[in-house]
């Protein structure tokens, strides 16, 4: 594989990455007030999900 394939790999490569990645982003748009809703109300009261993380955390040191 010569040196001009590989650079047109990698640059078709991250031009498809963000083509993807505004598409993502103009789909999740709606979502975007109750996500960050949820996130708030998840930091400002964490659940038993974040005390499985920190035992894991935890367990891991």
């Amino acid at each position: 594989m010569s040196a001009r394939n590989l650079l047109f790999s990698a640059v078709h490569f991250f031009v498809v990455f963000f083509i993807f990645a505004i598409g993502a982003l103009v789909l999740s748009l709606p979502y975007a007030d109750p996500f960050r809703l949820f996130l708030l109300n998840s930091l400002l009261e964490p659940g038993r999900e974040f005390l499985y993380v920190g035992g894991g955390l935890v367990a891991l040191a």
